[in-house]
């Protein structure tokens, strides 16, 4: 204690500059208690009601996204299947008589037999009608 005392003698630091200093340090402790350290839970409040909400619904933005391209892939992959499936469906059923267009050429050229065996049929007799029996 003596060595504080010949020291503040030599700074000529009086007994009332330790009061003022203890002073200042008892006010900046009773204010950081009650008026900095309310200040700052209010404005960290503020920031948990504005802020946060704004980066959550960033990151569920991100990930509803992240989700649509998962989906949207999975959609189109799903629509080229259905696409190759109808393309080979198509190609084997283009022959079968259920298919309006190859029914209808097959109408035709049946007719077109059917008429051909009757028109011979009917030279023949004509035919057989001049050579005399």
């Amino acid at each position: 204690m003596e060595l504080v005392s010949k020291i503040f003698e030599t700074l000529e630091i009086s007994q009332l500059a330790l009061l003022q200093l203890g002073l200042v340090v008892v006010l900046a402790l009773l204010l950081s208690t009650l008026l900095i350290k309310p200040i700052l839970r209010t404005f960290e409040e503020r920031e948990n009601l504005s802020v946060k909400p704004i980066e959550e619904s960033r990151r569920l933005l991100s990930e509803a996204d992240k989700d649509l391209r998962t989906s949207s892939s999975a959609a189109r992959a799903e629509r080229r299947d259905a696409s190759r499936r109808r393309s080979s469906r198509a190609f084997f059923t283009s022959c079968s008589p259920v298919n309006s267009d190859w029914a209808r050429i097959r109408e035709i050229s049946t007719a077109a037999v059917s008429c051909r065996r009757r028109a011979s049929a009917a030279a023949s007799t004509s035919i057989f009608a001049f050579i005399p029996a």
